[in-house]
């Protein structure tokens, strides 16, 4: 039961479960139902929105949430109630300085690619300065994909759901990479081992993610 003022919207988060609003028993918003997301996600991508509310007193605010089908357990976050204007300034306060520093980090890595590119010719352990960029790349965009700042700001979840899980898949082979060369321990064969199983384990699960396995 809520009294919401005019203009006043709902700001609701769902985490890979279809869900849906009504006020006063009338449907307003729904999201993750089948087909309205690629074929091979097993379940919507995260959402954060804001729905719009009529203004009145003793008005009956329902969401219903589907479970999702390749989890066992859900987490229901608590929606928030209030205009756009205060929704998105309590966003900026509780996420915005991690948003910056994922920024930062993808400009830092495209940077240090660029560099690398100037480098290499010139001194083989360039590469290290290659592998630290993508490293601080592959860093950035996880935590830029992943925040509800984001989310709500781009409303495409489907392809920062991708680019989420892209970011946190590669984080290690290039982490790894970097140690090789600026250590100079490419004579060590356990490390080349553990580069390939890198390598492996990464394809291995874009391809469950992308067959939605």
């Amino acid at each position: 039961i809520a009294d919401p003022h005019a203009g006043d919207v709902l700001y609701v988060k769902t985490v890979y479960a279809p869900f849906k609003v009504y006020e006063n028993g009338k449907l307003l918003y729904s999201y993750g139902e089948k087909g309205s997301y690629p074929a091979f996600f097993s379940d919507p991508a995260t959402e954060v929105t804001t729905v719009t509310l009529g203004a009145g007193e003793n008005m009956q605010i329902t969401l219903v949430y589907s479970f999702p089908n390749s989890r066992s357990s859900m987490m229901i976050y608590a929606p928030l109630l209030g205009s756009s204007t205060g929704v998105l300034e309590h966003l900026l306060r509780e996420m915005g300085i991690p948003l910056a520093i994922a920024l930062i980090l993808m400009l830092m890595g495209i940077l240090l690619t660029l560099i690398s590119a100037f480098l290499i010719p010139l001194e083989p352990k360039g590469t290290a300065v290659l592998w630290l960029g993508l490293f601080a790349f592959s860093s950035g965009l996880w935590t830029f994909s992943e925040s509800n700042l984001t989310v709500f700001l781009t409303d495409n979840p489907d392809l920062l759901y991708i680019l989420a899980f892209l970011g946190l898949f590669t984080l290690t082979v290039p982490l790894l990479l970097f140690a090789v060369r600026m250590l100079d321990l490419t004579q060590y064969r356990i490390l080349r081992i553990l580069l390939v199983i890198n390598a492996v384990m990464l394809i291995c699960a874009m391809a469950l993610q992308l067959t939605g396995m």
